[in-house]
């Protein structure tokens, strides 16, 4: 699996540090099989970062000659929701007003193992799914990530699951046994629905509905509970290096 990762730095000798950082999180066992494109973003303009698809992580310095970390995180927040932000800052007083954009965490520089491990982990379980669900399609057996599942209806005998490409699958777990199993990836919007947090479009408190994105049910209901809890639910899953 390819996971695309941009870095953003005015300076290439921390650009080509980062790279060879992160590419020794490889050798952690979960990611076996996982290869990284990088792509390179030396003092970018605003134009380069929207006509930019498809990145999966982001790791941002703050201060840079044209733009500032602040207006890319902004850029990838409305034209990329789903990029992993990781801002890179000498500054650690930013890391206080950077929570406004939506980030997986603050490394201060040098760029080194101990300060971006946490971070830059959490935000590659993220991009390639934290783990595999075991479905049936056709009585064959096969496991898809956790990032394919856009929600998870509960069904006899099991669930069903339904895909970004609007598979509906068949699983032998129960919906109670995958929230509590994929709990940071998953929010329960009732009895028997879960939505992936990853495909979260936007939600309507007066009405109790909640949007998705890649789904053949873009509208789901959402009980009462699940109207008051979905903001925390969404902070936590936004900001995995945030103790909440």
């Amino acid at each position: 699996m390819k996971i695309r990762v941009g870095i953003a730095d005015d300076h290439q000798y921390d650009i080509d540090i980062a790279k060879v950082v992160m590419e020794q999180l490889l050798y952690l066992p979960e990611f076996r099989g996982v290869e990284f494109e990088f792509l390179e973003f030396l003092d970018p303009t605003k134009e380069v970062i929207t006509n930019t698809r498809e990145i999966d992580i982001m790791i941002v310095d703050v201060k840079m000659s044209h733009i500032n970390g602040g207006e890319i995180a902004e850029l990838l927040n409305e034209y990329q929701p789903d990029c992993q932000i990781i801002f890179v800052t000498n500054d650690s007083s930013f890391a206080i007003k950077g929570y406004r954009y939506n980030v997986a965490g603050f490394v201060v520089k040098p760029i080194n193992l101990v300060n971006i491990d946490d971070y830059f982990v959490s935000a590659l379980r993220d991009a390639v799914g934290s783990g595999e669900i075991t479905v049936e399609r056709n009585y064959i057996s096969k496991s898809i990530r956790v990032s394919e599942v856009v929600y998870i209806k509960s069904a006899k005998n099991g669930s069903l699951i339904f895909t970004a490409d609007e598979s509906h699958l068949v699983c032998k777990f129960s919906v109670k046994q995958l929230a509590e199993t994929y709990k940071k990836e998953f929010f329960k919007i009732d009895g028997g629905t879960l939505i992936n947090l990853k495909y979260y479009k936007r939600h309507a408190r007066k009405i109790r509905k909640v949007y998705l994105t890649h789904s053949d049910q873009l509208e789901h209901a959402m009980s009462i509970s699940a109207t008051k809890n979905i903001d925390d639910a969404l902070f936590v899953y936004r900001h995995p290096g945030v103790r909440y």
